[in-house]
């Protein structure tokens, strides 16, 4: 999948990560490459500490 206009890389996040990965993984499937997961999402990454 490309052409003009075309967004190649996707993250994808959702708020606990499991919605998000169910559609990650459809992405995948249907041959999209750079598909981005937040493991645990929203409540995961506001919980992890700032640096």
């Amino acid at each position: 999948m490309s052409g003009p206009g075309l967004i190649t890389r996707l993250a994808l996040h959702c708020a606990d990560g499991g919605r998000s990965s169910i559609a990650a993984g459809l992405l995948r499937r249907d041959g999209r490459e750079e598909v981005y997961d937040l493991i645990g999402g929203y409540t995961a990454w506001a919980a992890a500490p700032s640096e």
